[in-house]
């Protein structure tokens, strides 16, 4: 059941999504997450992919952008991003958050997501930060992976909002990742964290 939440004007700051119904999405959220686990072994990190101003974790970009005069990505892990990108539970992810944009977003929908992040933990904590760059009108899905327990940490933080948000492993989540503070809480040392984002550069609107 999704939740969604709403302004004082009624306008739709967040979509809490949660995950399709039936087993085969607990399946595919796995088969995600040991796919990432295993790129992730395959990957070189440079340090601003290790250390950045989101965390400390490993991630990667791929897809198209326009920020600082960059139109393509750069990206020296080529074999193991192309293998996650024909991954069919990846594609299954991807096409969840997709439908969700769709079905509460149509407008904004129309532009695609044009990029996606892979946040590779093994404990994806974000600092409280604003993704500047992307669209300002439009929607980040972020999809958390993992076996970390939901109740006790890996929560979705919207500072502005002064929401602290169960996130449960699984599930997805979109919100305005541009105008809106953001991060999570910290899991345990046994536990792992990674997650999945989507998203378009708010260059790319400008082109238009």
């Amino acid at each position: 059941m999704p939740h969604i939440l709403l302004d004082n004007n009624k306008h739709i700051v967040g979509i809490l999504a949660g995950w399709p119904k039936g087993d085969a999405w607990k399946h595919t959220a796995k088969a995600a997450c040991n796919a990432m686990e295993q790129a992730r072994g395959q990957c070189v990190f440079r340090y601003i992919n290790r250390e950045h101003r989101r965390g400390c974790y490993p991630c990667l970009p791929v897809g198209v952008s326009y920020g600082r005069g960059q139109q393509v990505m750069p990206n020296s892990n080529g074999a193991a991003i192309q293998s996650l990108l024909r991954n069919k539970a990846i594609q299954r992810l991807a096409r969840f958050g997709n439908s969700i944009l769709h079905r509460y977003s149509p407008k904004v929908h129309r532009l695609v997501f044009a990029a996606a992040t892979f946040n590779f933990g093994p404990a994806t904590v974000t600092y409280g930060h604003m993704d500047n760059g992307n669209f300002a009108s439009g929607m980040c899905s972020i999809t958390a992976l993992g076996n970390y327990d939901p109740t006790k940490g890996g929560h979705l933080i919207l500072f502005d909002l002064g929401l602290v948000i169960e996130f449960p492993p699984r599930s997805t989540i979109l919100i305005p990742s541009a105008i809106l503070q953001h991060g999570n809480m910290l899991i345990s040392s046994r536990e792992k964290h990674l997650s999945f984002t989507q998203y378009f550069a708010g260059g790319l609107i400008k082109m238009g």
